[in-house]
């Protein structure tokens, strides 16, 4: 399960923002993943600070792109996504270059066009 427009978050109240996390924990304590889509990192201090935890974690494109050029830094959003989940996965993988420091930075999974689509057969 994904929770989308994760940014949406800081137009709730607080008690709002604790209602949904009432509600999302639900599915997770039942064995059902939820993961946190299009995460950047100002949100990332944002859920680690609520203590939030969940199955995964998406960074969005442009957040890892913006960090590619700096690895230690994507090493340290890494570091405070594990806070908030056990999976990091970083979207917008282009090259084998930016796979190699996504990896190596600590990402779990990867996605992007460095992988070809690949779909089935239709006769």
């Amino acid at each position: 399960m994904e929770q989308q427009d994760s940014g949406a978050f800081y137009t709730l109240s607080t008690g709002q923002q604790f209602r949904l996390y009432e509600k999302i924990q639900q599915p997770e304590t039942s064995g059902l993943p939820v993961w946190l889509d299009d995460i950047n990192e100002k949100m990332f201090a944002t859920f680690s600070n609520e203590n939030w935890r969940l199955s995964g974690v998406k960074f969005d494109k442009k957040t890892f792109w913006n960090l590619v050029s700096d690895p230690q830094k994507m090493r340290q959003a890494i570091l405070i996504g594990y806070k908030i989940a056990a999976d990091m996965l970083m979207e917008g993988i282009e090259t084998s270059e930016q796979r190699s420091i996504a990896f190596y930075a600590g990402a779990t999974m990867g996605q992007g066009y460095l992988w070809p689509a690949i779909l089935p057969d239709i006769y």
